[in-house]
């Protein structure tokens, strides 16, 4: 005769281990969830970190463009000529590029942020895809060892 209490024992034991797949699989998933939205929170400062000092160069540039100008008038410089020119000419060029590079930097950090967010995202979603797997599979083999067990308890 099957044994009913072993046959539960082990049905119980499947529905814990179904349980506990299936709800590592939804926190692996909201975890992902919550990495991505901080992720995307770091991409966004740093987009707007690159702005600011974008902005912090360029004011930085025409403080010293207005410092060398005036320092040229008081010295008696025509500023519109020769190596003046040039110079101020060069202060706002050097001034523009370095702003440039602190926007071409930040968007960098921030595409490999981008990134790291899609592939935290993947993961995430490859997680809870194999926790759910995981407990069908423990579920289809509690099935089949129970009526293992149930065909020769009626064999008998």
């Amino acid at each position: 005769m099957c044994e009913p209490v072993t046959i539960a024992m082990a049905a119980v034991g499947a529905g814990v281990s179904i349980y506990s797949q299936v709800s590592k699989g939804q926190a692996e998933g909201q975890i992902a969830k919550n990495n991505v939205e901080l992720i995307n929170q770091q991409r966004a400062a740093g987009l707007q970190r690159g702005e600011e000092m974008s902005s912090a160069i360029k004011a930085q540039g025409a403080r010293m463009g207005a410092t060398a100008l005036t320092q040229m008038g008081a010295g008696g410089i025509d500023p519109t000529s020769g190596s003046a020119s040039a110079l101020l000419a060069a202060n706002t060029a050097n001034a523009a590029a370095d702003a440039e590079r602190a926007k071409a930097n930040a968007a960098m950090e921030a595409w490999g942020l981008a990134s790291e967010a899609q592939d935290t995202a993947t993961q995430g979603r490859i997680n809870k895809r194999d926790s759910f797997l995981g407990a069908t599979a423990t579920g289809i083999s509690a099935a089949g060892s129970a009526a293992g067990s149930i065909a020769k308890g009626l064999g008998q």
